[in-house]
């Protein structure tokens, strides 16, 4: 009797990783917006980490910046506070975390279209005309049941037409394990 007990409780073990594995997590950016600016605060990104997948999440790490990037390559990128700590946050199917950060990005500066391009020296006298870029990046690492380690990445560009930001144009920067 014992033998059989165990062997049921070995089976029953391998079908809750199983069910686990095929009944994951999967953490998404949602709801990104952009309060601007004012006199005395400054801009501030609200997003939201939502759980798109069956099973919960628990994020052990994440990173978000707003960042000015040249040709893709970030120009500023200091890490930003993100208020409240996402590290910890357990996330069920469906359920959504709001979240924000403060920014020293200067938006006003950008809403000029002349200002929103550099000139970068192509010997000595010619020159080519790059988009400088304001974008949202950030990745988030969490866990599921079976303590899976996974990853979503996320990067969007300021919209400074309609005022609010969109897919970039680089979609490898931007995945869900």
């Amino acid at each position: 009797m014992g033998r059989n007990l165990q062997l049921t409780s070995q089976q029953i073990a391998l079908a809750t990783i199983e069910f686990n594995a095929t009944h994951r997590p999967m953490l998404v950016l949602r709801e990104l917006y952009l309060l601007p600016p004012t006199a005395t605060a400054p801009a501030t990104v609200e997003f939201s980490i939502s759980n798109k997948g069956e099973g919960h999440g628990t994020i052990i790490g994440a990173d978000f910046r707003v960042a000015k990037e040249f040709g893709g390559a970030p120009l500023i990128s200091a890490v930003q506070q993100i208020d409240p700590s996402p590290v910890g946050v357990t996330l069920d199917s469906g359920q959504m975390c709001p979240f924000s950060l403060t920014t020293d990005v200067e938006f006003n500066q950008f809403r000029n279209e002349a200002n929103r391009v550099l000139w970068r020296s192509q010997g000595s006298d010619s020159y080519e005309k790059r988009p400088l870029r304001v974008v949202f990046v950030g990745r988030v690492v969490y866990v599921d049941r079976n303590q899976t380690v996974r990853r979503s990445s996320f990067h969007r560009e300021y919209d400074f037409g309609k005022y609010r930001f969109g897919p970039g144009e680089d979609t490898e920067r931007e995945y869900a394990d």
